[in-house]
Formats: structure tokens, sequence, C-alpha cells
């Protein structure tokens, strides 16, 4: 008995050590994956109930062993994980896992299967190829496959996805970003990166917070990307949102509001049509740029040649936007051997007035080029100097502190090349030409009514050619060479202005300058403004106050109303030098009090310096109604104030009233009575 134990013993032996070494398979054992050189794999993107996996089938262990299925196991600790899918394909590299509970851990793994022959199921073994966890909720990693992101919001944050908080749409993927959206960055982060480099990104209708999105790489010159920002909302906040092109990306950013800026670089193009904007455009090196159609505020428009690789050099086609700048901005400028065409937008200048913070648009250094055709600039300057060439036509530049300038003070006597023609400088500082200015061709401009018409400096190294312009007047500038001249003044010598245009043939219209109303509304309040039904004290008013002013000394009487509904509910007749008050208190004659139309504000007068069917912009500015009759007490006052948002002078002639009118944007307004006994 004690010999016949032997072979049993050894056989037990013998058959433990193939399960150790994997001949003989024993249940669900798995090995450590024995991974060829290189990347295995990881997870690649969170996208807030959604994780992206990714591997390299190519890295699979033990690949002389025949290859049965991969499965991927997910659990919420790594000691307890369950299989969620499977595949036989020794191709499929990623998974896509959805449906995940956000701040919630989840830990993977990812296994490879492999059998020896004959490959029975007795015969597989099982490798683990990977680990990795994440947790859900937020927004981060790369976007290797296309995903188009369901509504609501998406924070950019850590997930455990490597060190960023942004993320990357890459490998031709396309990330697609719809209405009902919102992108913005975590609590505690200050701002979310979303990058298209290689891939796609097309965003349409969402709402964007401390965002920067980017098209290609900053750092590749040779990256690409495509895609679109359109119809979306940027808002405001202490981080503005940032667009940025780089290599050769061609994007599209149209129909956005909101504060944000774009840049684009290297040779990359853009299109940016109909947004509203607080922020400006950076068009670098060899890219290119549309910009047409956008109301831009605050903002610079710069088109620099910059650090460019070759030829040709940023472009940029600016037409038909509105631009309003303030003393901090310099408007559009071109430089460094950059072009642009700058046609029939409309540009207001709204800062302070000088010599140098009133430029608007402007050319500079090594050969740039500005054409500039068919704008309106009100109390702005046109400026170039460093050897750009300009062509400006048909243009108007009006107001306080316009005017066309070549040179500079110190610039020195670089040339500036080109022609300026058949525009209109008026109200303004005129021509103010310095040295480089000589070589223009300056004919059949309309210069009137600027002091003065023309600056010209004595450091111009030839008679400056400003034959066939008109000056203001039939007998020509005034000039000591020419004494019965009455237009616009002539500064300095070294200039030939005969013969001149004696018609004012290419005058164009010109915009009213800017002036102060002879009447504003400082204030306009509501009092008791309620959104929906409110117990109301029976024969306390409801007030609407109208605070008026003027700048001018009135000798006429002015007479205030308020309207509503059709109906003028009160007037007074006020004669006051320069100060009108009024408050309107509204009986309330009836069980419910309604205000489902606009209230509007009337001041009615007659004018003797303003004429017939002119327009005025009221000065508004609005403060807190604090002194309110006390028999208002009772019914919960509340002062609402509200911006007058439009201002005209009426149409009828016997009726010659300057309108202001108020609009309440939530709605309708009611309250139903409550008898007091």
């Amino acid at each position: 008995m004690k010999h016949a134990a032997w072979p049993t013993y050894y056989s037990i032996l013998l058959l433990a050590l193939l399960i150790t070494i994997g001949i003989v398979a024993s249940g669900p054992a798995v090995h450590t994956a024995q991974s060829a050189p290189g990347a295995t794999g990881e997870i690649v993107l969170v996208a807030r109930d959604i994780v992206d996996l990714k591997w390299d089938p190519a890295n699979y262990p033990q690949p002389a062993l025949q290859f049965v299925r991969w499965e991927l196991l997910r659990g919420l600790s790594a000691g307890s994980l369950t299989k969620i899918a499977s595949g036989q394909s020794q191709s499929t590299d990623h998974y896509r896992d959805g449906g995940l509970t956000a701040g919630t851990t989840y830990h993977y793994r990812l296994d490879v299967v492999r059998c020896t022959a004959p490959c029975g199921p007795a015969d597989e073994l099982t490798y683990s190829f990977f680990t990795d966890s994440a947790t859900a909720g937020f927004f981060q990693g790369k976007v290797h496959y296309s995903l188009a992101l369901a509504s609501g919001e998406y924070e950019f944050g850590s997930g455990g996805v490597g060190s960023s908080v942004s993320v990357a749409v890459v490998d031709g993927a396309t990330l697609t970003v719809g209405h009902g959206t919102t992108l913005q960055p975590a609590s505690g982060i200050s701002h979310g990166g979303l990058s298209a480099r290689g891939g796609r990104l097309e965003m349409t209708g969402a709402t964007l917070k401390k965002i920067s999105i980017s098209f290609g790489d900053y750092s590749d010159e040779l990256s690409t990307a495509g895609g679109w920002v359109k119809d979306c909302l940027m808002v405001e906040d202490s981080y503005t949102v940032d667009i940025a092109l780089y290599g050769t990306s061609e994007v599209a950013v149209e129909g956005n509001s909101g504060p944000f800026h774009i840049t684009a670089d290297f040779e990359s193009s853009l299109t940016a049509r109909n947004n509203i904007m607080t922020g400006g455009f950076d068009v670098n090196r060899q890219a290119t740029a549309v910009i047409d159609g956008n109301e831009i505020s605050n903002g610079n428009l710069e088109i620099s040649g910059y650090y460019a690789a070759g030829e040709p050099k940023a472009s940029a086609q600016i037409s038909d936007n509105i631009i309003n700048l303030d003393y901090t901005n310099s408007g559009i400028r071109v430089s460094y051997g950059a072009q642009a065409t700058v046609s029939d937008n409309t540009i207001n200048y709204l800062g302070i007035v000088d010599t140098a913070s009133s430029v608007v648009m402007s050319a500079t250094h090594e050969d740039s080029v500005l054409t500039a055709e068919r704008n309106k600039i009100n109390n702005g300057k046109i400026s170039a100097f460093w050897e750009s060439n300009i062509t400006l036509a048909d243009n108007v530049v009006a107001g306080n502190g316009s005017a066309i300038t070549i040179g500079c003070p110190g610039c020195g006597a670089f040339p500036v090349t080109g022609s300026i023609e058949r525009n209109t400088v008026q109200s303004g500082w005129g021509l103010e030409m310095w040295a480089g200015s000589q070589d223009l061709l300056i004919r059949n401009n309309c210069i009137r009514g600027n002091d003065p018409g023309l600056t010209v400096d004595a450091s111009i190294s030839a008679p400056l050619n400003v034959l066939y312009n008109w000056w203001g007047h039939i007998g020509g500038p005034s000039h000591e060479s020419n004494p019965g001249g009455y237009g616009d003044v002539i500064v300095g010598n070294n200039v030939v202005f005969k013969p001149w245009d004696q018609s004012g043939t290419y005058c164009r219209d010109t915009p009213p300058p800017p002036s102060k109303p002879d009447l504003r509304v400082d204030l306009v309040s509501m009092v008791q403004v309620v959104e929906a039904a409110t117990i109301l004290v029976e024969a306390k008013p409801l007030a609407v106050i109208a605070v008026v002013s003027s700048e001018k000394i009135l000798d006429q009487d002015v007479r205030v109303s308020l309207t509503y509904a059709g109906k003028t509910v009160n007037q007074f007749y006020i004669v006051d030098d320069n100060n009108l008050t009024k408050e309107f208190q509204l009986q309330t004659a009836s069980t419910v009090l309604s205000f489902d139309k606009d209230i509007q504000v009337t001041i009615m007068f007659f004018p003797e310096d303003v004429p017939f069917g002119s327009s005025a912009t009221a000065r508004v500015e609005i403060d807190p109604a604090d002194d309110i009759d006390e028999s208002n007490e009772g019914n919960n006052v509340k002062s609402s104030t509200q911006p007058v948002v439009k201002t005209y002078w009426g149409s009828d002639p016997g009726d010659q009233s300057l309108r202001l009118l108020v609009y309440y944007s939530r709605g309708l307004y009611q309250g139903e009575l409550k008898n007091a006994l």
C-alpha cells in the first residue's frame, strides 16, 4: 500500500506543474500580461457619463498563442470587476462605456484570451493586458472617436485622465457640440481648453464659459483641423473666450455673441460673419481672414505679417462691420507686410479725442498694403507711415478728431505710397501730412468744416501736390497765397493746391457729428412692478418716475407726459432752466391694472435749433429711485429702473416731440386690488 501511493502523489504534483505553466487550464486563472514593447492601453476620455478606452492590439501578450477574444471588465474597485463587453475581432482597439454616474470612480481591466492546441474551452489562457481607472462627471482627455455630446452641462476638470484639464479632438475624429449644451470649467479651475488637432470640432448653439477653443497646434505650423463655432453664446466672466486657429486649419465663426477674441495664425483660414462680439481679431504670419457683417466693440483688428515664414503674408477682407472703439483700442491695423481690404464698414470712435488714441485704421511697416473704400468713420483717424502702401477711396471721415494722417512726428522720412481720392473729410482735423507723404496722389477729395483742413509739415522733402480738391468754398482754401479763399485753412507752405475743385463734386453725405441732446431722460423707474398677480391697496397709486434734464437753458414751455396702452395717463407743463423732474402717480381706477404695452415717456416742445425730421440720441443714466410718495408704502413698493431703448423725433410737424420709449422685458405686469375696508 505504501508503494502504491507514490504514482498518485507524483501524478498530482505533475498536474499542478502543468496548470502553473499554462498547459492545462484551471478555471478563470488570469496571467500577468507579457506585452511586446510599446503602448498597451488606457482611458483616453471622460465626457460626463461616458468613458472611452483605447488600446493597441499589436501589443497583445503571448502572440505565439492563438487569439480567442478580448474581454473588458469594470467595477467600483480593482478587486471586484465584472465583464461588460467582449469581442472576437483581434483588430478592435477601443470601447465606449456609457450611462455612468457622475462623481463615481470606475476601474477597468482589459483581458486577452488565447489558447493552446487543440484550442477548446479547456485550453484557454487569460492574460491581463492593462488596467486603468477614471472618475465620471468631468470633461477631460482626447476624442479619438467621433462623439456628439448630449445636451446639458459639461465641466472641464480632473477625471483622472492625465494631468491636463482640457479636451483635444484627434485622429480624424469629429466632436459635435449642439444646442442646449454648456461647456465650463469645474469649480476651482480657472478655465478649460477645447482643441481640434487633426480632427474636427463642430459647435452650434452651445453656451461657453471661461473656455479657450483652438484648431490645430500652436507649436506646429503644419498641423490642421476643421470645423466651426456657430450661434454660440459666450458668457461674460473674468475669462474671455478665446478662439484660435493654427497650422492650415480652416474654420468658420458665425452668428456668435458675447465677449470673445479670435486669432488666426500660421497659414490658417478664418471666416467670421454676423457675430456680435466684445473683443477683436489677430490675423498673423500667413493666415487669411474674411471678417464680414459683425458688430465689434472694444477690440482691435490686427493684421500682421510679423514672423511670417514666407510670402504671401497675412491678409484680410474686412467688410460691412459695425466697429465701436474706445481709447484703449487701435482699431484696424495692418503691419509688417500684411494686406487688408477694408470696405463698407461703420467705425465709431467713442474714446478720448487726441492725436494718438483716436486712430481707428492704420498701415505701418515693411510695405504693408491697406485698401480702404466706402467706410464711414465717426470721430476717428486713418493713418499710414513707415513704408506702407495705401488706397483710400470714397470714405467718409467726420467728426471731432477725425483726420487722414500720413507719417508722424519723429517717424522719419520713410515714404508712404498710394492714393487718397474721393474721400469726404469733415468737421475734424482734415489732412495731416508729415515727412514721407510727398509721393501720394491726393485729389478729388471733399475737405470741409475742418480746423485746419490741411497741415503740411516743413520736413516734407518735396512740395505736396493736393490739386483738384474741394475745400468747402468756391474760392478755395484759406492760405496766405490765396487771398480770396474762405474754405478750410491750409497750414504750411510746402504745398501746391491750385487748381482746386470748385463745386464739391465728390462730397458725400456725412453723419451728423455727435452732440448732447437738448433733453435727456436720466431715470425712468416703475414702482411696484410685479411679475404675477399681487394684492394692491385700493386708491393707493402705482407710480412711474420720469426724471428729465437738459444741458441747455429752456425758454419755452415743456410738456412731459406718460402714456401706456395708447392713453395719456397724466401730463404736466413745466418751465425750469435746466432740470425737469416729475413723478407720475397712477390712481388705480379698476380692479386690475395691467401693463401689457410699452411704457412711453414723451417730452413735447418746439426747439428752434433742431430741424424737423432729424434724429437725436438720449443719454441715459439709470439710478435707483429713492424718494417715493409715502402713500405707496402699503403696496410693497419696489423700484425697478429700465433703460430708454429708443429715441426719435416725432413725424408730425404739429407734434414735434422727443419720444423716449421704455420697454419692460418681462412682459405683462398686473395687480389685483383689495378693498381697503
